[in-house]
């Protein structure tokens, strides 16, 4: 029988209630309540979410049930009683800063590290090249996302419409490059003193389907909640501290297949393309 691990952090969105198991992999298991809610268990840090439980030592499938309560958790019929200095805080406060001076740091990044984006990620939707599709299945579906994406400045709903569930992955590329664009009008929201609610739910609206995976990201993102990866890299490159931006990115790009490389696409593609909707 595996030891019963300790509770390290946990996310600061974890909604209370009873959760079953769900899916398991291998660094990481997930559980759904009855509203399609996922809590995550794992051991790794830098998988570290808004809906996130953090333990010493990860067995995989070793719980069936979670039972999350406003101050304890309930793993395998053990208590563990949350402190206030064991919640990860997800929220992320844009500093004050000129829209236009940022844009320019991203621009700068892009020019600089361009040369180790994934070739087979949305981050190739910025810096068009040929030649990366190893077959005419994939060209083809990269030919669908450049079109998704050459609707994005003008006919904005329409391009969430056709970036919506495309792809391949847990999380479909083009639900990760949404919820970017999502993270991303959060930084305008913030850059530009301005309330984009009203669009940023018709957003969310659009994207979500029956990926509850899929969902729960959007939903975060909507909400401004952010991962650790994705928030560890946006602080390094806010701070323009160039060795600790590399490091940063390179493990926000590591997640999944190409997750966290689609996801930052989408939130650089926003930042750039200011689409008209927002004038």
């Amino acid at each position: 029988m595996n030891p019963v691990p300790h509770i390290r952090i946990i996310g600061d969105s974890l909604t209370p209630g009873g959760y079953q198991q769900y899916a398991s992999f291998r660094r990481i298991d997930n559980f759904i309540n009855n509203s399609g809610s996922i809590v995550a268990i794992t051991d790794d840090l830098s998988l570290l979410a808004p809906n996130t439980i953090i333990v010493d030592k990860f067995y995989p499938e070793q719980h069936a049930e979670i039972i999350i309560h406003p101050n304890s958790i309930i793993l395998n019929n053990n208590v563990y009683h949350i402190e206030p200095s064991n919640i990860y805080d997800s929220g992320f406060g844009w500093p004050n800063i000129n829209f236009v001076q940022f844009k320019n740091t991203v621009l700068n990044f892009i020019q600089l590290h361009s040369g180790t984006f994934p070739k087979q990620s949305l981050l190739s939707l910025l810096i068009p090249a040929k030649d990366i599709y190893p077959s005419a299945f994939d060209k083809a579906a990269f030919t669908a996302f450049e079109h998704a994406f050459s609707l994005l400045h003008v006919r904005f709903f329409d391009s969430i419409s056709a970036f919506r569930g495309k792809g391949r992955g847990l999380t479909p590329s083009g639900d990760d490059f949404i919820a970017g664009l999502l993270y991303g009008i959060h930084c305008l929201e913030s850059l530009t003193k301005m309330n984009y609610r009203a669009i940023k739910v018709p957003v969310y609206e659009t994207a979500a389907g029956s990926n509850l995976f899929s969902n729960n990201m959007l939903q975060f993102a909507k909400d401004a909640k952010y991962y650790k990866r994705l928030k560890d890299f946006l602080i390094a490159l806010v701070r323009d501290k160039p060795e600790t931006t590399h490091t940063a990115f390179r493990q926000l790009i590591s997640v999944g297949d190409t997750s966290g490389a689609d996801l930052i696409a989408g939130f650089f593609a926003l930042i750039l393309q200011k689409p008209l909707i927002f004038e």
